[in-house]
């Protein structure tokens, strides 16, 4: 399912400069780093935070991981505990 979804994504959006998001669960999140970046393998296991953001960027066609598994969005002073 991974494979076919990277492909989807690869097909539809290559070759223009396009920002996507996908919205989708840890352990599949894991599956499409490894079918979008298959050469950055730290990337592949470990720990992932719920509702973090990981910036995956194309060039040539090759996916390369910018930033992983960031949660800076959920950090707010304005927060009260």
């Amino acid at each position: 399912r991974s494979r076919l979804q990277a492909k989807k994504i690869r097909d539809s959006f290559e070759g223009n400069d396009n920002i996507v998001f996908c919205f989708i669960h840890a352990d599949f999140k894991q599956l499409l780093i490894q079918q979008l970046a298959p050469q950055q393998k730290e990337y592949h296991i470990g720990r992932i935070s719920n509702s973090s953001v990981t910036h995956i960027h194309f060039d040539d066609n090759v996916g390369s991981v910018v930033d992983y598994c960031n949660t800076d969005h959920l950090q707010s002073e304005e927060i009260s505990y």
